[in-house]
């Protein structure tokens, strides 16, 4: 990474965690400007993440999450910058670690997140922590650094501290056992610069002398040997330093600009040829000459600026990581010549959203209080563009509202807008999202019923909207938004049809608004326009509020639930009201969690989803027609899901690739898949220009089960409601992994086009067919056509078909109109090209 003057951040290499912040998950081997907010004042890479301290000194950062090493307060990995929430602020440094980061403020306090497995946090526990907690024990620091799994920290005292991982001596306390706690490195003083390698670490004192101890291996301490060292060693043959750089080798700068180099040079990190590793410095003639100003290092790549701003790089680079425009290593350093003057899915009751790999917000479903943005009130079923917006960190769908915050922490709202749920002062309702005034420094947002809340960088909650029980956490409606009392510094922060929910810097979980299912876990039912502290459950990371329940996932990966259960939905095996918190059975190493309606959702370390609750409408997912489900079942067939929400009677999936699934109710086109189908299984959303599948991330490589893609693309369009309803559908040809009959061996030179339909009569199907004069009757083989002899042999074709006019369909739950087409009937059912475009809803 290389950052300019005028604070543009340059990435390249390995992007599988989008750590390059250029809005996808290609590895790149050019310099690309990552999708930062303007005014960046220093980088820092990570493992498979990226982390940028701005001007203003709010830190943010992108890439890989699974360890909460983002400081968001999830462990969802971000492909565009997120800000790192519950950190005092200004920041003053950053450093990144293998899953975890560290961080220091103006008042000197160190702060850590990510993983604690190995007590590289500072704290007595090895579980994740999202967001940053400081680290006690640590004199006033000036400078933080990580290795692979220990953290250092610079006193203003000169000290040295180190705590975490210590194997190889990488605490410098003599000995070889792992400390959450810090420790004083032994026998170092007036030191001015410090730098963890990968299982080593260097120090520099105020004389121009660099220390080494920790893993010794391949000379990478420069004493002479390839031994481990627990305590501090002097650096041989070097003359006065001025600075130090180190990752699985090391590096120096002399006071003259002269470069040193010792340890490994296997990949040529040395930026020459023929040497495998030195014991001892060994000066680069070449680079000394060139006037390095600074260093850094990947695990075998590195990187120098310039004093006349230059970038130069070389070793390997497998990834593109040298940003050369190739993957060849190279042992010569070479110029970036791009640089000049371096200097270092929501969704709610009948709508969704998601924002693409652009930071692009796409949303369809209901649309009649313009809650899709898009300047209109017409419902769409496929994805359209919200207006007005770009560079969208985070998107929340209210009743029939919806919110945006941008990555400079503004907030954008738009929909109806009759309890002042949009923030802007009035009761008008806008089609086209309005930036608000306040909060201006927002870093998370909700959305409830008629209600919305968010929460700055401070962790103080803000609500505007409807006030009726308590769900704006103090008394009376609110146009604009005002902030909460009696809440301490937050972390998350959740919005239920009438309830809130938030997590606490301390993990502690807290709720307001409609109690009356005891959805606020405080073992009563009575509304609370305060802030109550939810009883008996661990440290938390995140909630979840649903209409009338309650969420929470602790940091060990444990889900917790509680309210009403009528449907199941905390799944705890009963259908038994919970006004305490209950442990959710069968759930181990959760990483999300989601709730809406009667229905909640989990999703584990490995992708792997859950569902429970209602599955009135198929919301769950797995292919049952139980109205009710009352413990986790797991959602097959859809690969590696990295995050979902929940509506209040559909369900929507992300994947690692952008393909986005969707299942349950469908009558407003919530699913984005083209029709109003209702499905029990996840199915794929498509594009706004019906040409394929809907793509978040076209650059990764989409991998689609068998069977799962459909047999041909449609846009079903309706209008009225289910007493008076008009349909129609374009059907378009063939999909691409639809069979032509010519495929077949069978010329096609025009189709027919079927239209079917199943209604439940006592549990038993029944099906019709409508026939070329508009008229049902009972279905016979062979059926009768509806069109005639049209052109669909090409997937540029489309044929538009008229079903219904003014019908009631009040009286028909659960029944299915399918369309088809085929050479005749029987081609048709056996290349299986027909699908269902609507469902009669149950209600």
């Amino acid at each position: 990474m290389a950052l300019s003057t005028n604070g543009e951040v340059y990435a390249w290499g390995s992007n599988i965690f989008s750590q390059l912040g250029d809005g996808t998950g290609a590895f790149n081997p050019n310099p690309s400007i990552a999708a930062v907010v303007p005014g960046v004042s220093r980088i820092a890479g990570g493992n498979q993440c990226s982390y940028a301290l701005m001007e203003n000194g709010t830190l943010w950062a992108w890439g890989d999450n699974t360890n909460g090493q983002l400081g968001d307060g999830t462990t969802r990995s971000h492909i565009n910058p997120v800000r790192v929430t519950g950190i005092q602020e200004p920041i003053l440094g950053v450093a990144s670690g293998a899953r975890h980061a560290l961080a220091v403020d103006r008042n000197g306090q160190v702060w850590a997140w990510g993983s604690g497995d190995y007590g590289q946090l500072g704290r007595e526990t090895t579980r994740i922590e999202s967001t940053p907690l400081p680290v006690n024990g640590v004199p006033q620091a000036t400078a933080v650094s990580a290795g692979v799994y220990h953290s250092l920290a610079l006193a203003v005292d000169g000290t040295v501290w180190a705590w975490g991982y210590n194997a190889d001596g990488e605490l410098g306390n003599g000995g070889t056992t792992n400390s959450a706690l810090p420790t004083k490195v032994a026998g170092l003083s007036n030191i001015v610069s410090i730098v963890a390698g990968a299982y080593h670490n260097l120090a520099l004192d105020r004389d121009g002398t660099v220390w080494a101890w920790g893993f010794g291996g391949s000379g990478r301490l420069g004493d002479g040997s390839s031994q481990t060292r627990t305590t501090p060693v002097m650096v041989q043959g070097l003359p006065i330093v001025a600075s130090i750089a180190a990752a699985n080798m090391s590096a120096a700068i002399d006071r003259d600009g002269a470069v040193w180099f010792w340890g490994t040079n296997l990949y040529g990190q040395f930026g020459e040829a023929g040497v495998e590793t030195s014991l001892l410095p060994r000066k680069n003639a070449g680079l000394s000459a060139l006037r390095i100003a600074e260093l850094g290092f990947g695990w075998y790549h590195a990187i120098a600026r310039t004093a006349d701003g230059k970038v130069l790089t070389w070793g390997g680079n497998e990834l593109g990581q040298i940003g050369d425009g190739t993957i060849a290593t190279s042992t010569v350093p070479l110029e970036i010549s791009q640089i000049d003057h371096a200097i270092q899915v929501s969704a709610s009751g009948q709508h969704t959203f998601v924002v693409d790999a652009d930071a692009n917000v796409w949303a369809w479903g209901a649309n009649g209080s313009g809650q899709l943005g898009d300047a209109t009130v017409a419902l769409s079923n496929l994805p359209k563009a919200v207006l007005g917006l770009s560079g969208i960190a985070d998107i929340a769908a209210g009743g029939y509202h919806a919110l945006a915050l941008d990555v400079g922490g503004h907030l954008w709202s738009w929909g109806d807008n009759t309890n002042g749920q949009l923030g802007d002062g009035t009761t008008g309702m806008h089609a086209i999202p309005q930036q608000l005034a306040e909060p201006a420094n927002a870093v998370a947002i909700a959305a409830g019923r008629e209600f919305s809340i968010a929460m700055d960088s401070n962790g103080e909650v803000w609500s505007w909207g409807r006030y009726l029980n308590g769900q704006l956490g103090r008394i009376g409606n609110s146009l604009v938004p005002a902030k909460i009392s009696g809440l301490p510094k937050v972390k998350a922060i959740s919005a239920g049809a009438e309830h809130a929910l938030a997590v606490d810097v301390d993990g502690g979980v807290w709720a307001w608004g409609r109690n009356a299912d005891g959805n606020l876990g405080d073992g009563e039912t009575k509304d609370r326009s305060v802030p109550v502290r939810v009883t008996g459950v661990p440290p938390h990371i995140l909630v979840a509020a649903g209409q009338y329940h309650s969420l929470g996932l602790a940091a060990d990966g444990t889900v917790w639930a509680w309210g009403r259960n009528s449907d199941g939905q905390l799944g705890d095996q009963t259908t038994d009201e919970r006004r305490v918190p209950t442990m959710v059975p069968g759930l181990a190493e959760i990483v999300g969690i989601a709730a809406a309606g009667s229905h909640s959702l989990a999703w584990s370390s490995d992708g792997t989803l859950w569902a429970w609750g209602s599955n009135e409408d198929g919301q769950l997912g797995a292919g049952s027609s139980s109205r009710i489900v009352t413990s986790p079942v797991g959602i097959g067939d859809i690969g590696r899901i990295t995050h979902a929400v929940a509506g209040s009677r559909h369900t929507l999936a992300t994947r690692e690739d952008g393909l986005v699934w969707a299942w349950g109710r469908n009558f407003e086109g919530q699913l984005g898949d083209g029709t109003f189908a209702a499905y029990n299984q996840p199915v794929l959303a498509v594009n706004q220009t019906l040409t394929g599948v809907l793509d978040l991330n076209s650059l990764v490589t989409d991998s689609i089960p068998t069977g799962k893609y459909p047999p041909f693309l449609a846009r079903a369009t309706r209008t009225g409601d289910l007493s008076g309803l008009s349909l129609s559908v374009e059907v378009k040809g063939i999909s691409i992994t639809g069979i032509f009959a010519s495929e077949m061996g069978r010329f096609a030179a025009t189709y027919n086009v079927y239209v079917g339909a199943s209604v439940s009569s006592g549990g038993t199907p029944i099906y019709f067919q409508l026939d070329a004069i508009n008229t049902w009757s009972t279905l016979r083989l062979p059926m009768a056509e509806y069109l005639r002899g049209v052109t669909l042999d090409s997937q540029n074709d489309v044929v538009t078909a008229q079903l219904l006019q003014n019908v009631d369909l009040s009286g028909l739950p659960g029944a299915e109109i399918l369309v088809g087409y085929g050479t005749d009937s029987d081609e048709m059912l056996g290349s299986k090209r027909y699908r269902v475009i609507f469902t009669v809803p149950a209600q």
